[in-house]
C-alpha cells in the first residue's frame, strides 16, 4: 500500500501528462453504497466517467474531475430513489450530465463547474420529487435543466457567476415544480419555459452590478404559474415574461439603482395578475399587456425618468 502511494505521488509530482482514462460503475439492486471517482487530466484528451444506477436506493455518488475536456455522466433509472449524485469539474471544456428516468424519485442532483466553456445538464423524465442544482463559475458556460412529465420537483436551480453564459430550465407537462436561476455578471442569457402543467413557479435574479443580460420566462398552455424576476443593483438588462393560460401571475422588482433596464410582461388568458415595482431606480422602460379580467399593478418609489405603458384588452 505504501509503495502504491509513493508511486502515485511520484507521478503527480513529476508533471507527467496522462489522461484518456475511462471509469464505468454500475449499481443494480444495490443500496446504501458510496461511490467516489477522481480523475486528473493534465493535458488532452480528457477522461470519461460513467455511472449507471438501476433499481437501487440510498446511494451516494461523487465524480470529481480536474483539467480540461473531461466528461462525466450519471444515470438513475428503474425506480431508483433517495440517491445523492454529484459531479464536480474544475477546468475548461468539460461536460457533466445527470439523467433520471422511469420513476426515479427523491434524488438529489448536483453539477458544479469552475472554469470556461463547460456544459452542465440535468434531465428528469417521468421522475418526481427530485431537486437539482447546476452551479457554474466562469465565462462562456452553458447550463440546462429539462423535465418531462415530472411533478413536485424542486428547487431546480441554476447559479452562474461570470460573463457570456447561457442557461435554460424547461418543464414539459408537470405540476408543482419550482425553478430558480441566479445570474451575476454581464452579457448572460437565461430562460425558463413551462409547457402545459400547472402550479409551477419560476424565479430569476440578476444582481451585483450586472449588465447587458437577458432573462425570459415563457409559459405556454399552463395555468396558475407564478413568475418572479428580480433585478438588483444592475443596469441595461432585458427582462420579459410571457404567459399564455389562466390564473397566472408575474412579479418584477427593480431595486437599488437598477437603471436603464427594459421590462416586458404579456399575459394572454383569464384572471392573471402583473405586479411591477421600482425602488431607487431610474430611466427604465416598463410595458404590460393583458387580456380578460386581468390586473396590473405598477409602483414607483424614489424612481425618476421611467417610461410605463399598460395595455389591457
Amino acid at each position: 500500500m505504501k509503495k502504491l502511494a509513493i508511486a502515485i505521488s511520484t507521478i503527480l509530482l513529476s508533471g507527467a501528462v496522462y489522461a484518456d482514462n475511462t471509469s464505468d460503475t454500475t449499481l443494480h439492486n444495490a443500496e446504501g453504497n458510496v461511490v467516489g471517482v477522481i480523475q486528473f487530466s493534465p493535458g488532452t484528451p480528457g477522461n470519461d466517467s460513467n455511472v449507471l444506477i438501476r433499481n437501487s436506493d440510498g446511494n451516494l455518488v461523487g465524480v470529481t474531475q480536474f483539467g480540461n475536456e473531461n466528461k462525466a455522466k450519471v444515470r438513475v433509472r428503474n425506480g431508483s430513489h433517495g440517491n445523492v449524485l454529484d459531479i464536480d469539474q474544475d477546468g475548461e471544456n468539460n461536460k457533466g450530465v445527470i439523467k433520471a428516468r422511469q420513476g426515479s424519485e427523491l434524488n438529489n442532483f448536483d453539477v458544479e463547474q469552475d472554469g470556461m466553456n463547460n456544459l452542465g445538464r440535468i434531465v428528469a423524465d417521468s421522475s418526481n420529487e427530485n431537486d437539482a442544482l447546476i452551479e457554474q463559475d466562469g465565462d462562456l458556460n452553458r447550463a440546462n435543466i429539462r423535465l418531462m412529465n415530472a411533478d413536485n420537483n424542486g428547487p431546480l436551480e441554476i447559479h452562474q457567476d461570470g460573463n457570456s453564459n447561457d442557461s435554460i430550465i424547461y418543464v414539459d407537462g408537470g405540476t408543482n415544480n419550482s425553478a430558480m436561476t441566479s445570474i451575476q455578471g454581464d452579457n448572460n442569457y437565461t430562460e425558463t419555459n413551462f409547457m402545459g402543467g400547472s402550479y409551477n413557479t419560476a424565479n430569476i435574479t440578476i444582481s451585483t452590478n450586472a449588465s447587458d443580460n437577458e432573462a425570459y420566462v415563457n409559459v405556454f398552455g399552463s395555468n396558475n404559474v407564478k413568475a418572479d424576476i428580480n433585478i438588483d443593483d444592475s443596469y441595461n438588462n432585458l427582462a420579459a415574461v410571457g404567459q399564455w393560460g389562466d390564473g397566472n401571475s408575474a412579479d418584477v422588482d427593480l431595486s437599488m439603482n437598477s437603471n436603464l433596464n427594459e421590462v416586458y410582461v404579456g399575459q394572454f388568458g383569464n384572471d392573471s395578475v402583473a405586479t411591477v415595482s421600482l425602488a431607487n431606480s431610474s430611466e427604465n422602460l416598463i410595458a404590460v399587456a393583458q387580456t380578460n379580467n386581468d390586473i396590473a399593478n405598477v409602483t414607483l418609489t424614489n424612481s425618476n425618468s421611467n417610461d410605463v405603458f399598460v395595455v389591457q384588452f
